[in-house]
């Protein structure tokens, strides 16, 4: 199929983001661990984690079209109609990605046509970053 990202490119790259989260979510860790912190800092610590989430990827869409591990794999996210994103859709997007990281990504990339529950639910589909 044209245009269908191979599975391998998008899984990788979502490996990736997946491991920015990783790595903020355990330095916040590793400095609860380190310093006497109490119980409701903490808790405003992983909400801070959390905003991180629902903020840094759909800002990277919607602005850049990208993120990290889309970058690296070439790779760019459009709406369906080929035009560029909007912040609800990005927050619709970034609010599937939960389905993704259950670790079923790979599945529906196959079973979907290259298209996750994420795209679906917001109307996207990432392309190679040179298409138009």
């Amino acid at each position: 199929m044209r245009g269908v990202i191979p599975v391998l490119k998008r899984v990788l790259a979502f490996i990736i983001d997946a491991l920015v989260l990783f790595v903020t979510s355990s330095v916040i860790r590793a400095f609860k661990n380190a310093v006497i912190v109490p119980e409701l800092v903490f808790i405003a610590m992983n909400l801070i984690c959390l905003a991180y989430l629902l903020l840094y990827f759909p800002w990277q869409w919607v602005r850049y079209k990208k993120t990290l591990g889309m970058r690296l794999f070439k790779l760019r996210i459009v709406r369906e109609d080929g035009g560029t994103l909007t912040k609800m859709d990005a927050f619709i997007r970034c609010c599937f990605c939960a389905w993704d990281l259950v670790g079923f990504a790979g599945l529906f990339l196959i079973y979907f046509k290259g298209r996750t529950i994420a795209d679906m639910a917001a109307k996207t589909k990432v392309i190679p970053a040179e298409a138009n």
